[in-house]
């Protein structure tokens, strides 16, 4: 009985880990552009990298950004506009919504999501002319900048491990290894299989 309990409990354990990890396969990752608009100016203020269950929408116009390679090849143009519209309604004496309207704002912050690639050097903001407002590098957050850097150097700090939120890496190294937790589970398995045969005899 107790031989019954260990398996049941082992096999759990197995469909649990397995989950996380077609879950982790599925992410979708970002950068999240935090934007500073100003007059028809945009600077970038910070850059992030973010883990979404489901693909991230940014609000619709005819900005966009540009995700460029190490060989300036273009490998994302996402399109966004800037929320700087509100609507408001005006309000008679009776309390009843008597027009309205909208404030344009001259000032605002917002995000964009852009994806990720790992061999991405630069990003670059265009207004709505297609001229370019600012860029950004972001070899820190790529996976070939650090490829090269730790062949030219014994030690090199990862600044985009400070981006990562604690228990990805576990969560990564559980990716890369559960084969062997398939293995593992398989011969205790054939081990509480073939120990039952015994009690049974």
């Amino acid at each position: 009985m107790k031989n019954l309990i260990l398996s049941f409990g082992i096999g759990i354990l197995f469909l649990f880990l397995f989950a996380n990890v077609q879950a982790t396969q599925e992410l979708e990752v970002y950068y999240k552009l935090n934007l500073n608009y100003s007059y028809g100016d945009i600077k970038i203020s910070l850059i992030n990298i973010e883990f979404f269950s489901e693909k991230k929408d940014n609000f619709l116009g005819t900005y966009f950004a540009e995700v460029l390679d190490y060989e300036e090849n273009v490998l994302e143009k996402t399109f966004f506009g800037i929320p700087n519209k509100i609507l408001y309604d005006t309000i008679d004496e009776n309390g009843a919504i008597s027009g309205g309207g909208i404030i344009e704002l001259n000032e605002t912050s917002f995000e964009v999501f852009v994806p990720y690639y790992e061999n991405a050097k630069e990003i670059i903001i265009y207004g709505e002319s297609s001229n370019e407002l600012t860029r950004k590098n972001v070899n820190e957050y790529s996976k070939l900048y650090n490829k090269v850097s730790e062949s030219n150097e014994s030690k090199i700090v990862r600044e985009v491990g400070k981006q990562i939120p604690e228990g990805e890496n576990l969560t990564e190294n559980i990716v890369d290894y559960w084969w062997i937790l398939l293995i593992i589970l398989v011969i205790l398995l054939v081990i509480l299989f073939h120990s039952l045969n015994k009690i049974k005899k």
